[in-house]
């Protein structure tokens, strides 16, 4: 349950602050560089982050990022984040910047999890041995919170619709023993229309994750 609790939130995260030409990166760690330990990896990784916000801050540019260690017995440390698009420069700061590996990078829209739930799962899903003391993922303390709206509607009848000026993430349908059951994910711009956000190319200034379910 905890783990389902902390993927909703993280996905929640991903949506308000992220969008498809942000970047997604993998910094990993070559032989003589790799941690013995997580302390050790939290450390180097610590030490990224801090000079990428300072290199950015001299731009006159923020940071914003989630990332999420990834480990196993037949793996070795490295980390999955997310990181939003500043300037044309992005790619060469960040692999100048991690010096004690590899980074490869993508943008979200060229990865195989372009959907928020999807990355979410992405992110935690690589730390099979993660002791209960260490945090599945960890973020930026200036990243937007995204508020939730539940609606249920006990009517066997009705059917979800997608409102207007809304961009589908997910939905589903089920049956069983208890009931019907149907249900959809989706983005509200605020104070912004499609149209508005392909016109300027800005991300909007906030969003909504609305889950609606029906019974």
């Amino acid at each position: 349950m905890n783990q389902t609790n902390s993927k909703i939130k993280l996905a929640m995260l991903i949506g308000g602050n992220f969008g498809p030409d942000d970047l997604l990166i993998t910094p990993t760690f070559s032989p003589e560089n790799l941690p013995a330990t997580y302390a050790e990896f939290q450390k180097k990784v610590r030490k990224f982050y801090d000079l990428l916000r300072a290199a950015r801050r001299k731009q006159g540019e923020e940071t914003r990022y989630i990332y999420a260690p990834h480990h196993t017995d037949k793996v070795r440390w490295h980390i999955h984040g997310l990181i939003n698009a500043a300037s044309p420069e992005d790619w060469e700061t960040i692999k100048s910047l991690w010096p004690w590996g590899d980074v490869h990078i993508k943008r979200i829209k060229d990865t195989a999890y372009s959907t928020p739930d999807a990355m979410a799962g992405y992110l935690i899903g690589g730390w099979a041995d993660r002791p209960n003391s260490a945090r599945a993922w960890c973020a930026s303390t200036n990243l937007k919170k995204t508020i939730v709206t539940t609606a249920r509607e006990h009517n066997q009848a009705a059917r979800l619709e997608l409102p207007v000026n809304c961009k589908l993430c997910e939905g589903d349908n089920w049956v069983t023993t208890y009931g019907s059951y149907e249900y959809i994910a989706y983005f509200r711009h605020d104070n912004n229309s499609d149209s508005d956000i392909e016109a300027d190319g800005q991300q909007p200034d906030s969003r909504e994750l609305i889950d609606r379910g029906t019974l």
